[in-house]
């Protein structure tokens, strides 16, 4: 509902016009398609942040695990005789395949993280050059 207001809001002010007789700068036709630009800008803005949200949240839900009675997680791993895994396998078999497995994985949450952390960082600096952008017109309109 809220975002439903928002688009009418927008919409009006879109489509305003300057009153009729009016003298305040404020209703000027360059004033106006100001305001025509800061509502296109932030509508990009606000579509540019869902899109960000949307696909953190997409990077978060993707890793959700499968659905299914049994998961690593939910099952806890036997741990194993070395000497049984050495028989089994021979001498080069001995070595600890759930250390691998555990490497990778840290290995993955790692490079998740860090892609997590870099749309975060570039959803700030968008921000922050908005917020620039805007001190610097309304400085640029002052004087």
């Amino acid at each position: 509902m809220h975002f439903q207001f928002d688009i009418f809001v927008d919409e009006y002010r879109e489509n305003a016009t300057p009153r009729a007789g009016s003298l305040k700068r404020s209703d000027t036709r360059c004033d106006a398609a100001l305001k025509k630009d800061v509502v296109n800008t932030k509508r990009k803005l606000n579509r540019a942040k869902y899109a960000i949200e949307a696909g953190v949240f997409q990077l978060v839900l993707g890793r959700k695990e499968p659905d299914g009675e049994f998961t690593i997680h939910s099952v806890p791993l036997p741990t194993y005789d070395s000497k049984d895994m050495e028989l089994l396998f021979g001498q080069e078999g001995s070595r600890s395949e759930s250390d691998d497995s555990i490497h990778y994985l840290s290995l993955f949450e790692r490079t998740h993280r860090e892609r997590v952390l870099e749309v975060l960082g570039a959803a700030e600096i968008l921000l922050s050059e908005y917020e620039e952008i805007m001190r610097q017109r309304k400085s640029a309109a002052l004087h």
